[in-house]
This record gives structure tokens, sequence and C-alpha cells, in this order.
């Protein structure tokens, strides 16, 4: 109940101000209006099927996910899917681009380089929100310049997955960490995927060739 009335009162106004702002350019603002009435209602109902998780972040990360179905079932029944994966994709971005560049800007203060400035921040949001033990993480040995660690549980993936759809959760949430990794000044190579199948999500952050130096 804690979260479910923590992501009313607090996530709500921004995910709806998101939508509406993308949504706006495409639907009419009754359309707008009903599209997000009934995405919330379906959520109220669906919130009671997750599975708790046992760290803070995890439950709302996939009550987040409880929502993305929903939203992308209203956008699903307006248009193509790929159209509405795409407008789905740019909702989400909207708001995920506001948790990065907050991150960014906090591990900034007291980075060395773009590398160590990258390794910061991508440590920060496995501290917060995509926390263990509910999500669990394994760094790995890499080349220089490149932030290497696999992914071995994904609460979000598994919930799209129990619900016989990962491949939503595979075209909507792992696509937004490729822009992710972009925003804080790198790229992602990401081969295997959780939702796609894998094992894990092998996470591969890189940054530029004049950045490696003075690797910590």
């Amino acid at each position: 109940m804690l979260i479910h009335n923590l992501i009313i009162k607090l996530v709500k106004p921004f995910i709806n101000s998101s939508a509406r702002k993308v949504l706006g350019r495409l639907l009419d603002k009754s359309t707008v209006q009903t599209l997000l009435k009934n995405a919330w209602e379906e959520y109220g109902i669906l919130k009671n099927e997750v599975h708790l998780e046992p760290n803070f972040g995890a439950r709302i990360m996939v009550e987040l996910a409880v929502i993305s179905e929903t939203f992308f079932r209203q956008l699903a029944g307006k248009m193509s899917k790929q159209e509405a994966y795409r407008i789905f994709n740019e909702i989400a971005w909207d708001i995920y681009s506001k948790m990065g560049k907050t991150t960014y800007r906090l591990t900034g203060l007291t980075s060395k380089n773009k590398y160590d400035h990258l390794l910061k921040a991508t440590r920060l949001f496995r501290t917060f929100p995509f926390s263990s033990p509910s999500y669990q993480w394994k760094d790995l040995p890499a080349e220089p310049g490149v932030v290497a660690f696999d992914c071995e549980r994904c609460p979000v993936a598994n919930y799209f997955k129990s619900k016989e759809n990962a491949a939503l959760g595979f075209n909507t949430w792992c696509q937004l960490d490729y822009k992710l990794a972009e925003l804080w000044g790198g790229n992602l190579r990401l081969t295997n995927t959780i939702a796609g199948g894998a094992e894990v999500c092998d996470f591969r952050w890189k940054v530029d060739e004049d950045e490696r130096e003075n690797k910590t």
C-alpha cells in the first residue's frame, strides 16, 4: 500500500505530464485524458498481482513496470504495436532522462575523469533504485575505458515474463539504457538481456578513447 500511495501521489503527476506532452502531438485532449484514466484504473487492479520484492527501490521499479503495461495496452489500442513502442519510449525517456541527469550531476561532483564519472553513475543507479538483493549484479574485469557488469536477476524482466509479455520489457525498458549511455557521455553494448531470453543482461558501458587515461 505504501508504494502504491507513493506512486499515485508523487510519480503519477510526472508520468501524466510527460504523457500529455508526447500524446498531445498525436491525439486530441479528450482522447489523451481517457487513455490516462483507463491506464491508471487498470494499474489499480493489476498492482495487486505484483510479487513483493525485498527492497524499496525494486518495489518501485516493479510498480512502474505495471504502469508500463497498462499504458502500452492503451496505446496499442489506438495504433500499431511498433508505433506504440516508439511513443511509449518517448514518454518513458522524458521521465528516465530526468533521473539520469540528476544521477550524472551528483556523481560528477567527485569524478576524476569521464571513465570515473560513468563508473560512479552506473554504481549509483545500481545502489538505488536498481538495488540488491532484488537486482543481482556481478562486476567484471574489462578493457580500459569500459564499465562491465552483468545483471543476473531483474525483477522488472521477471514481471514482464510472468505476464507472458517479455517483448514489452525488451522493447521498452531495455532500449532506454542505450539513450542513457549517450546522456552519460558514452555508449552501451548490451548483447544479451533477461527480457530477451538470456540468463543475464551483459552491460558494457564504454567511454571515448581520449577519456581512458587515469582509470581508477
